[in-house]
């Protein structure tokens, strides 16, 4: 289950973030809804020929340079039979263009650290 996040500056800028993943995080039919045929094709050959071991998508927040903002995008994460990993990263789902991940949350209007409070979870 997910956890929501309301993010929050003092100079008033405000936003909500489903971060995480829920029960269709494990399904592959959420990989093909969530991610374009160009981002998953590694992954499709790899699932298609039996060598994904594991895998999950889950939403992490991340930056549009394009469109200024902070936004969850899907990433998905495989664990491929031989030991190797795979990461797939959603793009904008507003513009289409890629993303930054964040590990650190700051405001982009007056870039000071973000407030974060978890306002409840969804699935």
């Amino acid at each position: 289950m997910g956890e929501i996040y309301k993010v929050s500056c003092q100079c008033g800028y405000e936003k909500e973030l489903k971060l995480g993943g829920g029960l269709a995080s494990l399904n592959i039919r959420t990989v093909r809804r969530l991610f374009s045929d160009e981002k998953r094709a590694a992954f499709e050959a790899y699932y298609q020929s039996k060598e994904v071991q594991s895998f999950v998508v889950e939403n992490e927040p991340a930056y549009c340079d394009a469109c200024r903002e902070i936004m969850t995008v899907p990433v998905l994460r495989a664990r491929l039979v031989h030991g190797e990993g795979l990461e797939i990263i959603g793009d904008c789902p507003d513009c289409g263009q890629k993303v930054q991940r964040l590990k650190d949350l700051s405001c982009p209007l007056c870039h000071k650290a973000l407030k974060q409070e978890i306002i409840g979870h969804w699935d």
